[in-house]
């Protein structure tokens, strides 16, 4: 049986990937920007939340939370029976594509 996946595949693959990251970068940036605007100049909407309007169609939000953690190295030190008990394995499949020039 012949494979699907081709050379061309792969560049175009790892050609999106570059772009998803400058994507991602340009997008951090904006937000970090919209964040700052926000917290200088927005109006607050409810607890934990303030909102800018720039024009009458769009609105930026930022809501502040705190969620909490769980230490479970510290857990898993101090009571390593009952952690055993709890403890879970799952499954997790990772793709890497590299393409050697």
């Amino acid at each position: 049986m012949k494979m699907k996946t081709t050379k061309k595949d792969i560049e175009r693959f790892v050609s999106l990937k570059e772009e998803e990251k400058r994507i991602k970068a340009e997008m951090e940036k904006l937000a970090s920007k919209f964040k700052a605007d926000v917290l200088l100049y927005g109006i607050e909407t409810k607890e934990n939340s303030a909102t800018i309007s720039v024009g009458n169609k769009h609105h930026v939000t930022v809501t502040t939370s705190y969620p909490e953690g769980f230490d479970k190295k510290a857990f898993e030190h101090e009571h390593p029976a009952l952690y055993s008990q709890y403890v879970t394995t799952g499954k997790r499949e990772n793709l890497y594509v590299n393409i050697d020039d």
